[in-house]
């Protein structure tokens, strides 16, 4: 497409129309509803200056601080204040003693090394730690620089590539394959993509979009590509609102909290009695210059100067080490408070799973199940299930979504995917959201025709001929897996009377990194509780903890404590205001969940209340009873009627 698109749904975002004109004040207001159109010029460079002072750059909002703003913030701690107050006293004296022309041992050497002295720790204290996250910071700066995204925009009626911070609200991109979504855009006419949204919602599988529909700032696009009007950018897009409650807690480490704890501990015992020694000093008739001195060496004795440079020098070897195992310390106190840390929620996809799909069981007709690869490639059922799914691909091509890379993966693994050019492919029907399924019209060696079809399994298993003889078993199966969590596609072909023969099912899911669950253990050993919070669906989040040891006790967030402050960072996140503040920003991961072929009785994607999108496995507790953890399997007999 490179003309014109429209789009006839409600912007609530900022939206700025590249007309020939420039930007109209009816798009320029927050709420526009009339129909969007988008000029094949796309912006001038004029428009984009005029957007970009209005709008800022398309980046995240950060709390960043100058180098010599953090130097001079190390000088100013309440235990540096103190230091600071005994050098100068030292340094007062040391002057005085040196101006009245003092000489050897009341002479103002002592008083001025002293001085020196507390000048050095001072300076250590500031330098080590400040260097060390000075460093940590630009290793971050240099890997976002690396990673930052670029966009394929219009701009002065050509197509430029720029970079992802560069853009403003209305300009024109394309979002294709492999490329990083720079920013919440509106989709408009062309075909459907589909999109990784992961990051966002923990959903495994790629969602399909298409005209109207908003990809959201930090997806990615894994099939198809297509044009688009950028919505909004850096904090007002989805991804830069959440990160915001980032930057909202507070900036001071528990370290340095323990850290004033201790000092002030130590001053309120310690200050009383130097006051109590300065007053005996000064009613026995000593001088101001010897109460001071006194007072001073006092000060310093009580306070443990070298606990900061001890502290900072320790942390700093620690982020030495862990920099040697490729992690990388933004800051030095993150240390300390990974090794007091009581309890470590984790995300699901991508850092407890694997993210991607992998094959776990072929079920052929007769309802047993084959575990892959083993008992699947010696059984010929479940070959002929397989390669028949294969067949109901473009196997010469790329695969060009997740279910045809898992079965084509599968054939590759087993050694038989060139086998499958003996077969010439008549016609092929990509996915159709309308029948659910992908088919295939082929020719054997023989010249015999025959077609085959993979879905989801209640479409496919009613073409069946013999439908209501197998039916019993096989929705058994597909009913277990289901509560479970499990995704299936169903597998079928036409015999020699062109009568549709149902042959088996595919199931799959994302499963564990091969060390979650020691590494469970291993912190369970410790002391410390894990927790998964992931917006997939309440059965998979289930069955995830099963395996993981995690318990069983699943929550949807009715479960959570109500917001008492409306004001509070986040509450409104992601949600009109006319919803309720117990509910958890919700970002629904397919708005068309019936492209998905993968359907089974579990409620797809689109279908889970926005209540239940975010899930809390806890661990060594008991199945709930409560509605919200009933829900996965409710209803999932009566789907198949």
């Amino acid at each position: 497409m490179r003309g014109k698109g429209v789009a006839e749904k409600p912007l609530t975002d900022p939206l700025i129309v590249a007309e020939e004109g420039g930007p109209s004040e009816a798009c320029k207001s927050k709420d526009v509803t009339q129909p969007m159109v988008v000029e094949h010029e796309g912006l001038t460079d004029a428009q984009v200056a005029e957007l970009r002072r209005e709008w800022g750059e398309n980046a995240l909002p950060e709390k960043r601080k100058s180098k010599l703003v953090l130097l001079l913030l190390a000088f100013t701690t309440p235990m540096a204040l103190l230091i600071w107050v005994g050098a100068l006293a030292e340094l007062t004296v040391g002057l005085l003693k040196q101006a009245e022309g003092r000489q050897g041992v009341s002479g103002p050497t002592e008083d001025l090394v002293d001085f020196g002295v507390l000048l050095l720790l001072q300076v250590m204290n500031a330098l080590v730690g400040w260097h060390e996250e000075c460093k940590a910071g630009d290793a971050v700066d240099a890997l976002k620089k690396s990673l930052a995204p670029r966009a394929n925009v219009r701009r002065n009626g050509r197509w430029v590539v720029v970079e992802g911070r560069e853009l403003v609200p209305g300009d024109l991109v394309v979002l294709a394959l492999g490329g990083a979504v720079p920013a919440d855009c509106r989709l408009l006419a062309g075909k459907e993509i589909g999109v990784d949204q992961a990051a966002l919602t923990g959903e495994s599988l790629p969602v399909r979009m298409r005209e109207g529909d908003v990809a959201m700032m930090g997806s990615c696009v894994c099939t198809g590509e297509i044009e688009a009007i950028v919505v909004a950018t850096g904090a007002r897009t989805f991804f830069g609102r959440t990160a915001a409650l980032l930057n909202s807690v507070d900036d001071a480490s528990n370290l340095d909290k323990v850290l004033l704890q201790i000092l002030l501990a130590i001053l309120g015992v310690g200050l009383p009695c130097i006051v109590a020694i300065c007053i005996v000093l000064g009613a026995r008739g000593n001088s101001v210059e010897v109460v001071v001195v006194e007072a001073v060496v006092l000060l310093v004795a009580i306070v443990p100067i070298a606990n900061q440079v001890v502290c900072t020098s320790t942390l700093a070897l620690g982020g030495r080490t862990l920099a040697e195992h490729k992690a990388i310390v933004t800051r030095l106190s993150s240390i300390e408070e990974l090794a007091g840390m009581a309890m470590l929620c984790s995300d699901k996809t991508g850092t407890l799973t694997l993210n991607k799909m992998v094959m776990q069981q072929v079920v052929s007709a007769d309802g047993v199940a084959h575990h892959w690869p083993e008992e699947a490639e010696a059984s010929a059922a479940a070959t002929e299930v397989l390669e028949c799914a294969a067949l109901a691909t473009k196997w010469r091509e790329a695969p060009k979504d997740a279910l045809d890379t898992l079965v084509l993966g599968a054939a590759r693994s087993s050694g038989w995917l060139a086998q499958l050019d003996a077969y010439t492919q008549l016609d092929y029907s990509p996915f159709d959201p309308s029948v659910k399924r992908t088919s295939a019209v082929l020719r054997d060696a023989q010249g015999v025709e025959f077609e085959v079809t993979k879905g989801a399994p209640p479409v496919v298993l009613r073409m069946a001929h013999d439908y209501a003889a197998i039916r019993a078993p096989l929705e058994a199966a597909v009913d277990e897996y289901a509560c479970r969590g499990v995704r299936c596609i169903a597998v079928a072909r036409t015999d020699e009377r062109q009568r549709w023969r149902f042959l088996g099912l595919l199931t799959f899911l994302d499963p564990p990194r091969p060390d979650t669950r020691q590494t469970i253990a291993a912190a369970h050993r410790l002391g410390v509780g894990v927790k998964m919070v992931t917006g997939d669906q309440m059965a998979i989040a289930a069955e995830t903890c099963r395996v993981l040891g995690m318990g069983t006790a699943v929550y949807g967030t009715a479960d959570l404590p109500e917001a008492t402050e409306p004001d509070a960072p986040g509450t409104q996140l992601g949600r009109s205001p006319s919803r309720t503040l117990t509910q958890t920003p919700t970002l629904n991961p397919d708005p068309h969940p019936h492209p998905d072929p993968t359907s089974t009785p579990t409620p797809t994607p689109g279908q889970v209340p926005s209540s239940s999108r975010l899930q809390t496995a806890s661990r060594g507790s008991t199945p709930s009873t409560n509605s919200t953890s009933s829900r996965p399997c409710a209803g999932v007999a009566g789907r198949w009627a």
